[in-house]
């Protein structure tokens, strides 16, 4: 018996160089960080706008491994690890902004 042709893997998405890259906005204000892939990368990566942040050039790779896998959650754990750290780690950033800007 025969085993369905797995999907292929798409082609990485090639580095882009763009010369501004743009900065995040964390509401108010504009912070020094900025993004790691540009707006056209992350559309061509066919991104949600709500994923669309500082974290996008750990998802894209998170869900090319979760397509390749057919969704399996035993795997893409590391990259899974990786983007949830990323979150978390801005998440935390966000939360000491804000306790700052209350202390004030």
């Amino acid at each position: 018996m025969r085993h369905p042709a797995r999907p292929s893997r798409p082609p990485p998405l090639p580095a882009t160089s763009s010369s501004v890259p743009s900065p995040v906005s964390t509401g108010a204000a504009l912070t020094l960080r900025w993004r790691t892939l540009a707006q056209e990368d992350m559309a061509r990566a066919k991104l949600s706008l709500g994923y669309r942040d500082y974290c996008a050039h750990l998802l894209i790779p998170l869900n090319e491994c979760r397509r390749a896998s057919l969704y399996a959650p035993w795997k893409c754990g590391h990259e899974r690890h990786v983007y949830e750290k990323c979150q978390y780690m801005e998440y935390m950033r966000r939360v000491k902004k804000q306790d700052a800007s209350k202390g004030q």
